[in-house]
């Protein structure tokens, strides 16, 4: 699609959906995730498995036994 065109379809869904505020392209939520930082949990091994630890931007679930 051309710029003009995605505008449009950009616009018209806030027409339809005035509190759906969400609506990025690809590359504004590229530049969204490249700010997200990780946090250590405190335990190199679990750092290690989620990757550096927890990430921001985002949503974690843990679960297992404790």
């Amino acid at each position: 699609f051309s710029d003009i065109k995605v505008e449009k379809v950009k616009e018209a869904i806030r027409k339809c959906q005035p509190s759906f505020y969400g609506f990025i392209t690809a590359q504004e939520l590229g530049q969204q995730r490249k700010r997200c930082i990780k946090i250590s949990t405190g335990s190199k091994q679990f750092d290690a498995i989620l990757q550096g630890g927890f990430q921001t931007c985002s949503i974690s679930e843990v679960f297992g036994e404790y």
